[in-house]
C-alpha cells in the first residue's frame, strides 16, 4: 500500500501536537486524521501515482476506520472488560 509521503502520520502527529490534551490511543483523533487525509489527498490527488493505485490506499486507509465504527461497542465492551477507560 502507498503512503503519499507518510501524510496520514503526519497528520496525526500535527494533531497531537496542536492538541496535546488529546488521547493519543483515542480513536476519535485517529479517524478524524484519516478523514482529514483522504479528504485532502482526493482534493490533491498527486499526478505521479496512477488512481488504480491511490484509490487501493484509500481503501486501505479508510477500511479500519470503519471497522472501528461499525464495532464502536464492542470495542468499548473489550476495553471495559480489561479495565481500561474508553474516551
Amino acid at each position: 500500500m502507498l503512503c503519499f509521503q507518510g501524510a496520514c502520520c503526519a497528520r496525526l502527529r500535527a494533531d497531537l501536537a496542536a492538541h496535546p490534551d488529546l488521547d493519543p490511543s483515542g480513536a476519535p483523533v485517529l479517524i478524524a486524521t484519516i478523514d482529514r487525509v483522504v479528504t485532502w489527498v482526493e482534493a490533491n490527488p498527486p499526478a505521479s501515482i496512477p488512481a488504480a493505485a491511490r484509490q487501493s490506499t484509500r481503501a486501505g486507509r479508510v477500511a479500519p476506520r470503519d471497522q472501528i465504527r461499525t464495532e464502536a461497542d464492542s470495542i468499548r465492551a473489550q476495553r471495559t472488560a480489561k479495565g481500561l477507560e474508553n474516551p
